[in-house]
């Protein structure tokens, strides 16, 4: 007898936990379609997107030219390097 209800506890907890799983994916999808629904508000009345898309591209960490030619960083941030070694050279003396 104890066997079988502790049997069923544990079904039943089991079912638990796969209803709040398919909860969170359900509250996933709805804001994923809430995002979309505004955005395309946003496209039919020429405003800025309330939200903006995300970049599927986030990691890339190096940039490759047509010549073929790899770049590790951004421009950018060489330049602020270089601006920093400048001012501290020119701190320094």
């Amino acid at each position: 007898m104890i066997k079988k209800m502790n049997e069923q506890k544990r079904e039943t907890y089991l079912k638990l936990q796969n209803l709040e799983m398919i909860m969170k994916q359900m509250q996933q999808r709805q804001t994923a379609s809430d995002t979309l629904v505004s955005n395309l508000q946003a496209q039919v009345h020429q405003r800025i997107p309330f939200q903006p898309y995300s970049n599927p591209k986030d990691s890339v960490n190096a940039i490759t030219l047509r010549s073929g030619k790899e770049l590790k960083e951004p421009k950018w941030s060489r330049e602020v390097k270089s601006e920093k070694e400048i001012e501290a050279k020119e701190s320094g003396n």
